[in-house]
C-alpha cells in the first residue's frame, strides 16, 4: 500500500512538472580543463641540534645559610626556539675526595619557556634526611633535554 502511494507521488510529480529533486549547483571543471592542484605547503623542520631550545641554569643566589630549606634555581631558554625542560634532581656535595651523590629525588618537574624568557624554580632540601653542613653542593638536573648542573654554597 504504501509503495503504491509513493509510486502514484512521484507518477504525480513528474507530469505536473515538479521537480522532486534538484541538485545544487556546482562549479565543475570541463573534461577537457586539467583538474586543479592544490598547493603545497611545506612542513615544520623537525627538532635538530640547530633548531632545539637550550637552556641554562643557575642558583639564584648562590650561597645560601645552612639553615637553608631551599635552594632558588632560574633557568633560562637561550635560544630562538620555545621549548620544554623536563627533569628529576639530585644534590651532591663536594669533599676531599671529589663528589659524593647526597640525595636522590626522583620527582619529575617541567618547564614551558619560550625563547629568551626565564623560570625559577625551588629545589626542596627538606626531602632529603641528611643534615647539610656548610659546604660546596650542587644540583644536578638530569632528563630533557640533557643535564644541567647547578653549583650553590652553604655557609
Amino acid at each position: 500500500m504504501i509503495k503504491r502511494l509513493a509510486l502514484l507521488i512521484a507518477l504525480v510529480s513528474v507530469l505536473s512538472g515538479c521537480q522532486v529533486f534538484a541538485p545544487p549547483d556546482l562549479d565543475l571543471p570541463e573534461p577537457d580543463d586539467p583538474m586543479p592542484i592544490a598547493e603545497l605547503v611545506p612542513l615544520p623542520e623537525p627538532p635538530s641540534p640547530q633548531n632545539e631550545a637550550t637552556f641554562t641554569a643557575v642558583a639564584n643566589p648562590d650561597r645560601y645559610p645552612s639553615s637553608a630549606q631551599y635552594i632558588t634555581v632560574e633557568f633560562t631558554n637561550t635560544s630562538a626556539y620555545e621549548g620544554f625542560i623536563g627533569f628529576s634532581h639530585r644534590i651532591d656535595r663536594y669533599d676531599e675526595d671529589g663528589w659524593t651523590a647526597m640525595a636522590l629525588v626522583n620527582r619529575m618537574v617541567g618547564v614551558y619557556l619560550p625563547p629568551g624568557e626565564s623560570a625559577s624554580f625551588d629545589f626542596d632540601l627538606r626531602r632529603d634526611s641528611r643534615s647539610y653542613t656548610p659546604g660546596r653542593y650542587r644540583a644536578v638536573l638530569t632528563g630533557v633535554p640533557g643535564q644541567l648542573v647547578v653549583e650553590f654554597t652553604l655557609s
